[in-house]
């Protein structure tokens, strides 16, 4: 009976070790989950702060050069002053275009609202392209291109 008793207790103490190991193992996987959980959200936190930075660093040096095209478009027409006739009419209405267009660029760069990282590049392209041809169109504005 003292051997039964004593496998009793044996078994009933292994039990207990191998339990409490056991709940041991799973708080530090539950720790060790958390913390990579925690890990993970400050890594997106991260991620999109630099999201937003990149944004606003972005608009704020585009409104830069939309600022500088519309000094270049004033700069255009205090030099129409010394056009003639229908070179005067066709030099204001390009300068109208350029202002026009100016505008609409400065529309779009505000009114832009990023919703996802994909989205944000494809404007930034389209936008940047817009942005060439648009400095493309001063190099034409003093040129004729009536044949």
């Amino acid at each position: 009976m003292k051997k039964q008793m004593l496998a009793l207790a044996t078994a009933a103490f292994m039990s207990s070790v191998l339990f409490t190991s056991c709940q041991q193992s799973n708080s530090q996987k539950l720790e060790r989950s958390q913390e990579k959980v925690s890990d993970a959200q400050q890594d997106l936190n991260k991620a999109n702060n630099d999201y937003m930075m990149d944004v606003e660093n972005y608009k704020r040096d585009l409104r830069a050069r939309i600022d500088e095209n519309d000094r270049k478009i004033d700069q255009l027409q205090t030099e129409k002053k010394y056009q003639k006739g229908e070179t005067k009419e066709a030099y204001k209405a390009r300068i109208d275009n350029l202002k026009d267009r100016n505008r609409e660029l400065r529309k779009r760069l505000d009114d832009y609202q990023p919703d996802n990282k994909e989205s944000w590049e494809q404007f930034k392209r389209e936008f940047n392209h817009d942005m060439d041809e648009f400095a493309n169109s001063f190099k034409d504005i003093g040129r004729n291109n009536v044949n």
